[in-house]
């Protein structure tokens, strides 16, 4: 607001700035008792971002160890290791859309390297909780790169995990550049291991990281198996 004042003979011009009021807090403090436990007005942070993902990643864990185990009957907390093998060569391909299997020799080659497994090969038993921590801690990133890799696989053109990298290496000698072999990792579960000829005929191995580095989720959309 501008006004004109008399100082003397002079006019004189004042000015007045109404200012608006200051706009109310995004979020008000709780003001009662009742409102007291009201948290929903702040941010998610990231601990409690991550305990909701690993809840819901338990809750799919759950229902993929239901889904291996239920063909052994309700209640059986505990299978023979050849019972674990034989159920793995079907169950693989209905967990991951694939036509092709894993091996025998593959799943040898798991059950002798994998941690989790690996008391049980010496017991010769694999109880339910032994499979929900191997899925968990192995087999749930091991699986993850078969969504984008899954036409390879089933052609043949990506070997399984009983390849080792020193029997590539003997097929790629005497090669000529350029050659390459690639399979599945089972120290790094989710990556891919190439192998190839380089410039100067040696043989160059190295990894691919795929668990870190194919988008999306970790788990796809569980669905019921063909009897």
């Amino acid at each position: 607001h501008v006004s004109r004042r008399h100082s003397g003979s002079k006019p004189v011009l004042s000015c007045e700035l109404s200012m608006p009021p200051p706009p109310p807090p995004l979020h008000s403090s709780p003001s009662s008792s009742s409102n007291l436990t009201d948290t929903s007005y702040l941010p998610v942070n990231s601990k409690d971002l991550r305990s909701r993902q690993y809840e819901k990643s338990s809750k799919l864990q759950d229902k993929k160890t239901e889904t291996f185990w239920k063909v052994f009957g309700p209640g059986r907390v505990e299978i023979s290791l050849q019972q674990f093998k034989d159920r793995l060569l079907k169950w693989f391909c209905t967990d991951t859309r694939t036509r092709r299997s894993l091996s025998k020799d593959d799943v040898d080659k798991i059950c002798l390297t994998c941690p989790q497994l690996i008391k049980c090969t010496r017991s010769g038993r694999v109880s339910k909780d032994d499979f929900h921590k191997w899925y968990f801690a192995w087999y749930k990133r091991f699986r993850k790169p078969f969504h984008q890799i899954r036409h390879y696989w089933n052609s043949w053109l990506i070997l399984g995990v009983s390849t080792t990298r020193d029997k590539v290496s003997s097929v790629l000698s005497g090669s000529r550049e350029g050659s390459f072999v690639i399979r599945t990792s089972i120290n790094h579960p989710g990556c891919l291991a190439l192998g190839y000829v380089d410039s100067d005929r040696s043989i160059v191995h190295v990894k691919i990281d795929y668990y870190n580095a194919a988008p999306g989720d970790d788990e796809e959309e569980d669905f019921e198996e063909e009897e």
